[in-house]
């Protein structure tokens, strides 16, 4: 939506209050009335960066950073109000963020639902998702519609797409994303954007998942932060496995083709899903978009060590997350540290550790980073630095030539319906 048309919306709220105040029902016309400010509160404080994560970088690291392709498993791009085309103070990724970070590939999650207790995912007013939309004054149907939540956002980044002139492009075919390649080959700087949903609340009959492939959503994730229809959440209240309805949804997105996020998953569906690639009943690779790894900080938030491995020994991907609790600390060398702790575990596993291993940062996912995508050549630094053990080449894999390679083999081709079951 243009800046005028929020503007404008603004000002019928404050008129609206104004006339809630005169014909006497003063509470309701100052609760309405702090729905601007709170929009700006909002803002402020959903999208922070720590500071004292900036050390200067040599002219080698970046030279070595500038020959990277750099993509991030997980953002959550869409759910803001802002021009994506500008530098926001709000938000850790924009596209001049994206150029001076050298960022070629994001993806654009779209959360729709997330509790403010998992003992209250029952009640819609506990909804924050929900109450995220009333305060960037979006859409009715946004605001009472988990599904609405998710086209919305996905919306908002095909405009920005659009108006990028270029400078943006959506990836959701093959050949959408040989041609970035190509493009960014040849000294072009354009950046390619994929599609997720996070969390399936969105997702409740089996034309919604067509139509959220037809609109070019690649990506489902399973739960978010609260349990569902399908299984339970790491923060959920029942801690159980796939339910019944889960298993025909998990073996449903298989068919389709659709890749399947196990983020915010609970132990017990994590098994449950891995059980079903390792049986056979589902044959295409998992990702774990954004997380950490127990073994570096036991945190429920964090995926085990013995089934990162197994979802790598599968063919999948663990992205590692630029936040706490996901690291135990909020700082670079935290993330470099469960970096290399992943890579070791699939390398004692006898896997190519760097194979399996991406980023998956979180940005604008309303946590605290320790940088914004900015200052992505900071991780590069650190992990360069000689007593990780990673060489360049495992470096070009983490940074983005994994997530390249695994999407170039999900993603359909521009000739074949993602809704058609594939081979």
């Amino acid at each position: 939506m243009r800046k005028l048309d929020f503007r404008l919306r603004q000002l019928a709220v404050l008129a609206v209050a104004a006339g809630l105040w005169a014909s006497g029902f003063p509470v309701l016309a100052i609760i309405l009335a702090a729905a601007i400010p709170g929009f700006y509160l909002m803002l402020a404080f959903s999208n922070t960066v720590k500071p004292g994560n900036s050390p200067e970088v040599s002219a080698e690291v970046k030279r070595f950073h500038d020959s990277l392709f750099i993509a991030d498993l997980h953002t959550d791009a869409g759910l803001w109000r802002r021009n994506f085309l500008r530098r926001s103070k709000w938000c850790h990724l924009d596209l001049p963020r994206l150029k001076e970070g050298g960022v070629g590939l994001f993806m654009c999650a779209m959360p729709t639902r997330r509790s403010a207790h998992r003992k209250l995912s029952w009640f819609f007013g506990a909804d924050i998702l929900m109450w995220n939309q009333v305060l960037q004054l979006n859409p009715v149907s946004a605001i009472f519609s988990a599904k609405s939540r998710a086209l919305l956002q996905k919306q908002h980044m095909e405009n920005w797409i659009k108006a990028s002139e270029g400078a943006l492009v959506g990836i959701k075919t093959q050949e959408d994303l040989l041609r970035l390649e190509e493009r960014r080959s040849a000294g072009e700087g354009v950046r390619g954007v994929m599609f997720a949903i996070e969390g399936a609340h969105s997702v409740t009959t089996e034309e919604d998942v067509v139509e959220l492939a037809e609109a070019g959503v690649r990506t489902i994730g399973l739960v978010h932060f609260n349990d569902n229809r399908y299984g339970s959440s790491a923060h959920g209240n029942i801690q159980g496995g796939l339910t019944d309805e889960g298993r025909e949804f998990v073996k449903k997105l298989d068919r389709m083709g659709l890749v399947l996020d196990l983020a915010h998953a609970a132990e017990k569906v994590i098994d449950d899903v891995l059980a079903m690639l390792e049986n056979g009943e589902i044959s295409r690779p998992v990702i774990v978009s954004h997380t950490g790894l127990r073994g570096c900080h036991d945190h429920h938030r964090n995926i085990a060590d013995e089934q990162a491995v197994r979802v790598a020994k599968n063919g999948g991907i663990i992205g590692i997350g630029f936040f706490a609790p996901a690291l135990r600390e909020c700082t670079i060398e935290s993330l470099v540290v469960t970096i290399a702790h992943a890579v070791s575990l699939m390398n004692d596993a006898g896997l190519n550790g760097p194979e399996h291993v991406a980023i998956g940062s979180d940005f604008d996912g309303a946590v605290q980073t320790m940088i914004d995508t900015s200052s992505m050549v900071q991780v590069t630094a650190e992990l360069m630095k000689p007593h990780y053990g990673l060489s360049q080449e495992a470096i070009r894999l983490i940074a983005g030539e994994n997530l390249r390679r695994f999407y170039l083999n999900a993603l359909p081709s521009e000739n074949e319906s993602v809704k058609s079951p594939r081979p």
